[in-house]
């Protein structure tokens, strides 16, 4: 991401719900209640987000401008996100990444 934005492309890093500094559901919850579908939701409401501060950053922003990137289960997320349809994107890169369908 330094890399990338020092060459002037605005990045993001999403820390989805249980991961990172995000808010922490504990064990059982985010093992047993939450599904694939629930952090596609969230992976929704970040690309909004996004689309939402760099809309007021330019002109127009086109779905080509967004390229997402998906490491380890968030490889298979965003491969699960973007077949539900909704959303386009320039690209999709997966680093490392944990398939879809389980592991």
């Amino acid at each position: 991401m330094t890399h990338f934005t020092a060459l002037g492309y605005p990045c993001y890093a999403v820390s989805s719900r249980g991961h990172g500094n995000s808010w922490q559901p504990g064990y059982w919850k985010m093992t047993w209640w939450y599904g694939k579908s629930d952090f596609a939701n969230d992976l929704m409401a970040a690309v909004g987000f996004v689309r939402g501060i760099e809309t007021g950053k330019r002109e127009i922003l086109e779905d080509a401008d967004l390229v997402l990137l998906g490491h380890s289960a968030g490889g298979g997320l965003s491969q699960y996100f973007l077949g539900r349809g909704g959303v386009k994107v320039g690209a999709l890169v997966i680093l490392g990444g944990f398939p879809c369908f389980g592991g």
